[in-house]
């Protein structure tokens, strides 16, 4: 029997995955999560993120601390974590330098009232 958390899991990244394709990302889930969830390119050097309410299809902006996240890079690396929970720290750094070598904006995914939480780890 599938562990559900797994489930819960793989499930959010696809929810995730299918808001930026919304918003014209391109978007490939990586097997295993490894190194990230899912890695996402946009043409242009500027992208703002919207996100898609997943109750009512009607978009909405997604914010980090009541701010819009603005990327300068068309790649970002996404780490996807269902029900709030954190990026431990060790693999936090590990990601940060991997967004650093290869020049995309690292983000984390939550949910928070069926809405998708969008935060830059810098």
């Amino acid at each position: 029997m599938t562990n559900p958390n797994y489930i819960r899991g793989r499930r959010f990244e696809y929810r995730v995955k299918e808001a930026l394709e919304k918003d014209g990302w391109i978007v490939f889930r990586c097997a295993g999560s490894k190194p990230v969830d899912l890695i996402a390119f946009k043409m242009g050097p500027k992208s703002l993120f919207h996100v898609v309410d997943m109750d009512k299809n009607t978009p909405s902006v997604v914010v980090s601390i009541g701010n819009l996240i603005e990327v300068d890079t068309g790649v970002i690396l996404v780490e996807c974590k269902a029900r709030g929970a954190r990026v431990p720290k060790d693999q936090k750094y590990a990601l940060m330098e991997l967004a650093a070598k290869c020049g995309a904006a690292l983000m984390v995914a939550t949910s928070k009232k069926r809405k998708i939480i969008f935060t830059r780890l810098q």
